[in-house]
């Protein structure tokens, strides 16, 4: 059984994939799905829904081991 922990709930600033990092955008309160930017600001883990559009609320998980899944390939240790 996973322990969840903290969880927030944004609003997303479009379609956020379940358990991907999502990363604070210029509004308080609404997150974005990761893209990877150094600049980037992470916010947490989106949780096992994620969001369609715009919006929508989502849960962020904010501590613990949480499962993420990866949006693309990459070499291990890297």
């Amino acid at each position: 059984m996973q322990t969840l922990g903290v969880i927030k709930n944004m609003t997303s600033a479009g379609a956020l994939a379940p358990r991907r990092f999502a990363v604070f955008t210029a509004t308080d309160g609404v997150v974005a799905q990761a893209a990877g930017a150094a600049n980037e600001k992470l916010a947490g883990v989106v949780g096992v829904i994620g969001t369609l559009v715009a919006g929508e609320r989502v849960d962020i998980a904010l501590d613990q081991i949480q499962t993420l899944e990866a949006g693309a390939a990459f070499a291990p240790g890297s």
